[in-house]
């Protein structure tokens, strides 16, 4: 398995086992014994980490692409395979039965049937929300901010030139002297 794969394998495959054990044994028990809370807890956590990578990633990548699509298909990449989240799913399943006290268990084909069935249905879901986080993340990109309106500013009265006289609209190039004005003293 490529390595970039592996937190999204452990994540969906955690939350692959917490549901096929759900189809299982409904709510006769809970998956992992006195560990359940932390359990789920962990399920929660690496889901919204997961989402928060890949919209980083999508994040990263809206402004190399032209389409949502394309950046979907390449964040689809990092996602794991079936099988992936199967083998995860089948790990974490073994790992929260082994916390639990001994019980009645279904046979091994109606197991490897809902963790193939739970693995399968959260890959799917995760491919819908990556396409979803990649055209969230396009879209989010090519909005540009709005452009500032001139306003205009409406006078009660038209302002009016006066035309003064040549005489009053005189000035100097340049000062007078300084001396000039000890010199009437």
């Amino acid at each position: 398995m490529i390595p970039r794969r592996l937190p999204g394998a452990a994540a969906l495959g955690l939350l692959a086992a917490l549901l096929a054990h759900g189809l299982l044994f409904g709510s006769g028990h809970a998956v992992g014994g006195s560990f359940h809370d932390a359990l789920v807890t962990l399920g929660c956590v690496a889901t919204v980490c997961l989402l928060a990578g890949f919209a980083a990633l999508a994040r990263a990548g809206a402004a190399h692409t032209a389409d949502g699509s394309v950046l979907g298909v390449r964040l689809e990449r990092s996602l794991p395979g079936v099988g992936g989240v199967f083998t995860a799913a089948a790990l974490c399943f073994a790992g929260g039965e082994s916390l639990e006290p001994p019980h009645a268990d279904h046979g091994v084909l109606a197991t490897l049937a809902a963790l193939f069935v739970a693995a399968w249905l959260l890959r799917t879901i995760a491919r819908a929300g990556v396409r979803a986080i990649a055209a969230i993340a396009i879209a989010v990109a090519r909005v540009r901010f709005a452009a500032r309106e001139p306003v205009e500013i409406v006078c009660s009265q038209p302002f009016v030139f006066s035309w003064r006289a040549p005489v009053s609209r005189r000035h100097f190039a340049r000062p007078p002297p300084a001396n000039a004005a000890f010199a009437r003293a």
